[in-house]
């Protein structure tokens, strides 16, 4: 069984190994890997791996079974896969599910909760571990169009409905302007949606390179884009939300320097830039918050219970992934060696912001 690992130091050191089957345990089920999508966010998963426990959902061995995972991770991935082997009677042969997966062709699960609509993964490991990412949901072989927009964007476009959420809980902290850093990427675009559909938000800039900056301008989704070489044009007499997925630290001290007290929140969420983490003198860390996805999914599901929380959570993705089809192309890499020639292109934030990766196993 083939997997794709990453060194957990050095994210740009990867391998492919042969790893042995594993055989099924009493309720357990093998399920093959069909189809995933691969982005800067699953970057993201890496960088902060020990921080969130990413590593811990699929802890990685070598080729003799034995395991290597205080060395080596697998970067949790967003797609598809199919039962075909199963020692639970609550789940068939042949069943399709929507999830989080490991880079690999096949992994083994304990199906727990069973009901119409999908499991949760009971296993072991994974009992501690963030609930939104051990749920596991129905879903029925859809066009190839489908496919891809759910596995690329579901997990990007919920964060972004999370942190459009949070902040409007908190009434924006009275700002009266938004800086989404790393603007072009697709999870920046999703709260930008958010953002617009709102008018009661503040107004909105995004920050990107300067290549990108003609991109962004033509999504027209922002109330101004700016090149990171020109930040100094931001009026720093406003008050002021910053939203980075960058994790560009050099980029938030100066930031943080230009507006001074009129940085009223910087809401940590991405890390597009994983390569400048030192550089932190002039950063407000009083007011920088790490945003976790899952912990607010939960403080949302409570909040409005979970039905709620999936109509509009759903309603938000399905309308936000239409809106991407005039400007989101996918591209397929057929298989974990494909994924492994485009990884550093990833990793290094090469990848055109319109391009989306989908690795197909199958």
């Amino acid at each position: 069984m083939q997997s794709y690992q990453c060194h957990r130091i050095n994210f740009n050191e990867t391998r492919l190994v042969n790893t042995p089957k594993q055989s099924l345990k009493n309720s357990e089920i093998r399920l093959q890997i069909e189809r995933f999508s691969f982005t800067a966010n699953n970057i993201t998963y890496a960088v902060l791996g020990d921080f969130l426990k990413y590593w811990s959902f699929f802890p990685a061995m070598n080729e003799n079974g034995e395991d290597v995972s205080d060395e080596w991770g697998q970067i949790p991935v967003w797609g598809f896969a199919t039962v075909t082997e199963s020692n639970n009677n609550e789940v068939a042969i042949g069943e399709r599910f929507f999830g989080y997966f490991p880079p690999a062709e096949e992994c083994v699960m304990q199906p727990t909760n069973r009901t119409n609509n999908g499991f949760i993964d009971g296993s072991e490991h994974r009992v501690n571990l963030p609930q939104s990412y051990n749920v596991y949901r129905v879903a029925p072989k859809a066009d190839e169009q489908s496919d891809n927009e759910r596995s690329m964007l579901y997990p990007l476009f919920v964060t972004a409905y999370c942190i459009h959420d949070m902040l409007t809980e908190r009434d924006w902290v009275n700002a009266e302007q938004v800086l989404i850093v790393s603007a072009s990427s697709k999870t920046s675009i999703g709260v930008a949606y958010a953002i617009q559909n709102d008018a009661t938000s503040p107004k909105s800039i995004g920050l990107t390179s300067a290549r990108n900056v003609g991109t962004v301008e033509k999504l027209a989704l922002y109330d101004a884009v700016n090149s990171y070489d020109h930040i100094k044009s931001i009026d720093p007499r406003l008050a002021t939300v910053i939203i980075d997925m960058s994790g560009n630290k050099s980029l938030l001290s100066e930031l943080h320097q230009h507006l001074g007290d009129a940085m009223k929140l910087t809401l940590n969420v991405g890390i597009t830039h994983w390569g400048d983490l030192e550089n932190t003198m002039a950063i407000n860390t009083d007011r920088s918050e790490q945003f976790f996805a899952p912990d607010h999914i939960q403080s949302m599901m409570k909040r409005l219970g979970p039905q709620a929380f999936q109509a509009q959570s759903g309603a938000f993705i399905t309308e936000s992934a239409i809106k991407t089809r005039r400007w989101l192309n996918h591209k397929d890499l057929n298989g974990l060696e494909a994924l492994a020639v485009s990884y550093n292109d990833v990793c290094s934030g090469l990848v055109d912001t319109a391009t989306g990766l989908i690795v197909k196993m199958t």
